[in-house]
Order: structure tokens, then sequence, then C-alpha cells
């Protein structure tokens, strides 16, 4: 009998996954190039380090990795997929974002700049 690998079980268990449970839904529209750039500039005017993969080139990170990795104040980190208003995460997107749930970390697909405001406001 085959055996998955932990990221496979993960990429199952994230297609299987009800509707909207790693997405966030707002209200409004943005380009995903646009809210790429928007991040950056909010976490550079914070000055919090981020680690951003790249839209332009072949991605030298593992397939499906988050866009951003970002250390908050007060030992937070915040894992962000950007996704525009209609777009879909790709099965592997999906499992790095149901593997970094199940390990208890902080990991979001925003599809605008106000969803990602809220999401990095203190607790």
């Amino acid at each position: 009998m085959p055996r998955w690998t932990t990221f496979e079980l993960a990429a199952f268990l994230a297609r299987r996954a009800a509707p909207g449970r790693t997405a966030i839904d707002p209200p409004g529209h943005q380009r995903e190039r646009d809210l790429h750039d928007a991040i950056l500039s909010e976490c550079r005017r914070r000055g919090w380090p981020v680690a951003h993969s790249r839209m332009d080139l072949p991605s030298t990170c593992g397939v499906g990795t988050p866009d951003f990795t970002i250390a908050l104040p007060g030992g937070r980190t915040l894992w962000v997929e950007c996704k525009s208003a209609r777009g879909k995460l790709r099965p592997e997107q999906a499992a790095w974002l149901a593997m970094l749930h199940q390990l208890g970390h902080q990991a979001h697909v925003v599809r605008d700049l106000e969803t990602f405001l809220q999401l990095v406001e203190p607790a």
C-alpha cells in the first residue's frame, strides 16, 4: 500500500477542506502585482524584515511556498499568499497553507491591502 509524505497528505487535506477555509474574501479588488508592491512598501515603512518571492522570476523557494514571510513585532511571524479577487490557490499552495496551519503558524491568503493591514495589527 502506498504511503503519503506529510506534504502529500497536507495537499490532499487542503483539497478536501471546506471552501473559504484558508482564504480571506475581502470586498475590494486589487491586481496581485500591485498587492505585492503595497505589502512590500508597508513592511519597509514599518521596518519589518520580510522574505518575498518575486513574481518576475522563477521561484528559488519550494513550489507552493507563500509569497511573503514577515517578522512582526512581539515574536510573531506571518506567512502571506497573495491572490487577486478571483485568483485560485494551486494545490501546492493550499498544501503549504494547510501544513503551516497544522503547525500553529499564522498563514493567510490576502486579496487586498486592507485585509493585510487587519492581519498585522496587534492582537
